[in-house]
């Protein structure tokens, strides 16, 4: 299961277990660990910040409603992705598509030249996935960025491992594809 690196995957399974009989100090701790991961997940595919530190208080909420109901403190993270997922979905409708991308990068100060060129192509790597249709984006994000593995992103989705490994191969051809075609 992948967890951040401040909770190891025994102490992950105990807070949750805390939580889901009513321990709000276990949740506490199981927010600050997961908010910036949820937040740093919607933020790449939606620049208005007010709405995805929204999405991330109703996730939560909506988490601490229902956590009681989680069958295995070990499917947390693609539980909560999964939730997370309706509520942006909730938030932005269709329109998150349409809506242009948002100044997001801190500057190293190292190099102000590659600095900008890095920007740059995050920029248009993140225009390119914003691009594809969310069946594509999302199960890409969740390997690459979030590191969860085909099995969590199929319970987060809840779609098979077969059709995240699929989706993922698609969505990486379509970038590539896309990323030469602004080369020529």
């Amino acid at each position: 299961m992948s967890t951040p690196s401040n909770i190891m995957e025994g102490t992950m399974k105990e807070l949750v277990e805390r939580a889901k009989q009513g321990e709000s100090e276990a949740m506490g701790t199981l927010i600050e660990e997961y908010s910036g991961r949820i937040y740093a997940f919607f933020y790449s595919r939606h620049p208005d910040r007010a709405l995805v530190e929204d999405v991330v208080q109703d996730t939560f909420l909506k988490a601490w409603e229902n956590i009681s109901k989680l069958r295995d403190a070990n499917k947390f993270v693609p539980w909560l992705y999964s939730i997370a997922r309706n509520c942006f979905r909730d938030a932005v409708g269709k329109a998150y598509r349409n809506i242009p991308l948002d100044e997001r990068f801190v500057s190293s100060e190292e190099d102000p030249v590659e600095d900008v060129e890095r920007e740059e192509e995050m920029e248009r790597l993140l225009r390119l996935l914003r691009s594809l249709p969310e069946a594509f984006w999302m199960p890409l994000w969740m390997k690459e960025w979030e590191n969860l593995s085909y099995e969590e992103i199929a319970v987060a989705l809840r779609i098979s491992v077969g059709t995240v490994r699929s989706r993922i191969a698609r969505a990486r051809r379509k970038l590539r594809k896309m990323w030469e075609g602004e080369h020529r």
